[in-house]
């Protein structure tokens, strides 16, 4: 059993015939050092029942150990501003006058006169048949909440309704009135415990809201972050994609330039090409037709050359035979008639000789020339490189 337990009230404290303590000098309620009202519920460990004593069956110190940890109160009263003169006789009629409600308290038993579902009490039998009090609650707002808080408590207990056990006399409903007095100043009130619990609601509600604002920063600020990684992102990805739209257009315009400047390189050497076998034809052409023209040159040449040739065999033969039929005249003047016209037909040879050996260094020089001008019109034709301008070419 524990203490502040109806069983230990009874099996410890109540010792003696008269359901009290063996102790002399009771204690009182009202007195200076007297902390307790008149009267103290007590829970019971073993059920669900309670137990009522008056004070003044103990003294104080078995008083004080069959409450070690202080009493639970609660009193209509509460609700109004309370004195701290315990020792006010104020009539408090309100107090036990209040209408019942329909909710009962649990069977309330003088301490002493119970059974226990463990043991039996060692009082005499006949305390052992005494019926429980029945006491509704008030029909107030704060009966119901209260009464759930002591009993979640279990410790011992203070109500105004623990008097309506006894008849509603004046000295009764003093005695209340004094005893919500002493248990509001001395007791933990189920007020307080409101008060505490909704500044421990509030504190907590304030808690639970500053660590939802904190999440929510948290959250808008980790939103925050993400929408600035992902602009990040999305502005590197942009670049990214600019770089390589800009690598791509540059590559492109940079194949589109080489194909155009190789068309236009094939189309230059192709003209050029062109031109060069125009120009190599019209020299050709130009150097057949001065070959052309130099023919009948050449052939006249050829036909006076075999006409003197021709003449000179017939002067000579008929000078010959004019020799031969004169019977060798003046063979002096002959020979040497012979020897000047032997010296004029050298010279005459010699003369076509070194005409005809003109003609053909001149002809030589002529085609010579030709070939260097069509050499020197072929490399200024060439295609240059490194795609540089093509010089002009003068043709004279």
């Amino acid at each position: 059993m524990s203490r502040g337990t109806a069983e230990y009230l009874v099996s410890v404290k109540l010792t003696n015939g008269s359901r009290g303590c063996k102790h002399f000098r009771k204690i009182r309620a009202g007195e200076s050092d007297c902390p307790f009202p008149s009267i103290l519920g007590f829970f019971h460990e073993s059920d669900d029942n309670i137990s009522y004593l008056e004070i003044s069956k103990l003294c104080a110190t078995c008083c004080h150990d069959a409450v070690p940890d202080g009493y639970n109160s609660w009193s209509v009263s509460f609700n109004e501003p309370q004195s701290d003169d315990t020792h006010s006789n104020t009539p408090a009629s309100s107090l036990l006058d209040i209408s019942p409600s329909q909710e009962f308290y649990p069977p309330i038993f003088q301490a002493g006169t119970e059974i226990f579902a463990a043991s039996r009490s060692a009082v005499n039998s006949e305390t052992h048949s005494a019926e429980p009090a029945r006491v509704a609650l008030p029909d107030v707002p704060d009966a119901a909440p209260a009464w759930r808080w002591l009993k979640s408590e279990r410790k011992p207990f203070y109500l105004d309704q623990l008097h309506l056990v006894k008849d509603k006399s004046p000295m009764v409903r003093q005695n209340a009135a004094r005893d919500a007095r002493i248990a509001f100043v001395k007791s933990a009130t189920y007020h307080q415990h409101v008060k505490e619990s909704r500044a421990e609601r509030e504190s907590a509600e304030m808690e639970e809201a500053q660590r939802e604002q904190a999440q929510r920063e948290q959250v808008q600020g980790e939103q925050v972050q993400r929408e600035q990684v992902q602009r990040e992102q999305v502005q590197r990805e942009q670049v990214q994609r600019e770089q390589v739209q800009r690598e791509q257009e540059k590559a492109e315009k940079e194949k589109t330039d080489k194909a155009r400047l190789e068309r236009e390189n094939a189309r230059r050497e192709k003209t050029q090409k062109e031109k060069t076998e125009r120009e190599k034809a019209e020299i050709e052409k130009m150097q057949k037709d001065k070959s052309e023209s130099e023919k009948p040159q050449r052939e006249k040449a050829e036909r006076e050359k075999m006409q003197n040739d021709k003449s000179e065999s017939e002067k000579s033969q008929r000078e010959k035979s004019g020799t031969q039929e004169s019977g060798r005249p003046n063979s002096e003047r002959e020979r040497t008639e012979s020897e000047n016209s032997g010296r004029r037909k050298s010279s005459k040879e010699k003369e076509r000789g070194e005409e005809a050996g003109r003609e053909y260094a001149k002809n030589e020089k002529a085609k010579e020339d030709d070939v260097d001008n069509v050499k020197a019109d072929e490399d200024s034709l060439q295609i240059p490189k490194d795609n540089q301008p093509v010089k002009p070419v003068r043709f004279l």
